[in-house]
């Protein structure tokens, strides 16, 4: 992605790079009025007319800054820039500040058009300074332009003012730094709200829009293949009365072992999520038939009813597991855990720490 597509994607960015244009423009205008410095040692000249018009020109482009485009400012910089330094290699030389001030605007212009054009601007710009080195050493006889004391002040002059760059590239990239930082900040803010959004926060585990996903995902899936799924809703039993007798902290502690013995009967191709208050929704793709889901099932009991301990008294823990068949009973994901839920119900109806499968009692 090249520069000028993550800016249009970035506005903070492009605002970052529209500051350091203007800032780079009041940089050009400061060193045009401390170069007239010269002017006490030799009086007005030809120079000095083409240094104003420039001056001008980058007040007139600070002042309308926000009528034109990043790009726009960049290439306005640029060219006065350009301008300023011919000017000044014709007066002074190779000895002139043109080339390390031509620098710090290609580093201005990179942060804008990119590499390849920046490139290729200086490259032109080189040719340009080149042939005015040559005209100057060969042709050019300005007043002054020969004068020891002359060039020494110039020299001094524009050295000094380009020196206004300095705080203006080091602050860009300051700011950059900065914004980077604060888009990394955001982003890792977000990532988090986005899983806090979609994992229980008590077992990690996926909560109920995770699971419709997903059990979406195997319906569709399941359709070019010849095995069945099944979805279990499980229902801690006496959930409610652990609870009361012996304190939230002990049902918070059923629920975080109860996620892990299902876990651990779960594959990686399968879905296990919490749904809400004690109930848990498992999703089993790639079954063989219905015997190796009831197998599943039994598994479950077996791995759950086990007692747990909470401070020094056993909590003995049992569920109630519904089940429906897919694409037997349903292709809608809603409709699968509704009858899975109804299911359920019936089983702890009817004493719970059993399973039933949708229309099949066991």
């Amino acid at each position: 992605m090249t520069t000028a597509s993550i800016t249009q994607t970035n506005p903070l960015l492009s605002n970052l790079q529209n500051r350091l244009l203007t800032q780079s423009l009041l940089a050009v205008l400061f060193i045009v009025v401390v170069s007239f410095v010269r002017i006490l040692s030799t009086g007005w000249l030809l120079v000095d007319a083409v240094h104003l018009l420039i001056g001008i020109l980058a007040a007139a482009a600070w002042a309308y800054r926000n009528h034109l485009t990043n790009t726009h400012l960049t290439l306005v910089l640029t060219g006065l820039v350009m301008a300023y330094c011919v000017s000044t290699i014709l007066q002074l030389g190779f000895a002139s500040v043109a080339l390390p001030l031509f620098l710090a605007t290609a580093v201005v212009m990179s942060f804008v058009l990119g590499y390849t054009t920046t490139l290729t601007i200086s490259i032109a710009t080189l040719v340009v300074f080149a042939l005015s080195g040559f005209i100057f050493y060969q042709f050019v006889h300005w007043p002054g332009s020969s004068s020891g004391i002359t060039s020494l002040l110039s020299w001094i002059a524009l050295a000094i003012a380009s020196f206004a760059f300095i705080p203006v590239i080091s602050g860009y990239l300051k700011n950059q730094e900065q914004l980077h930082s604060d888009q990394l900040d955001k982003a890792q803010k977000e990532g988090q709200s986005s899983h806090q959004g979609q994992y229980d926060p008590l077992t990690s585990l996926p909560v109920l829009q995770v699971t419709l996903d997903r059990l979406r995902h195997e319906l569709d899936r399941i359709k070019r293949s010849d095995c069945m799924g099944a979805v279990m809703f499980l229902d801690v039993d006496n959930f409610r009365d652990i609870n009361e007798r012996h304190g939230n902290q002990a049902g918070d502690l059923v629920l975080r072992t109860l996620a892990s013995r299902i876990a651990s009967i779960v594959r990686a191709a399968d879905t296990l999520s919490r749904i809400g208050g004690d109930e848990f929704v498992a999703i089993f793709a790639d079954q063989k038939d219905e015997n190796q889901v009831r197998l599943i099932a039994r598994k479950l009991l077996a791995t759950v009813n086990n007692p747990i301990t909470f401070n020094n008294t056993s909590i003995d823990l049992h569920v109630s597991i519904g089940v429906a068949l897919f694409p037997d009973h349903s292709v809608n994901p809603q409709e699968l855990l509704a009858l899975a839920d109804k299911s359920s119900e019936l089983v702890k109806a009817s004493g719970g720490n059993n399973y039933r499968i949708s229309s099949t009692e066991l």
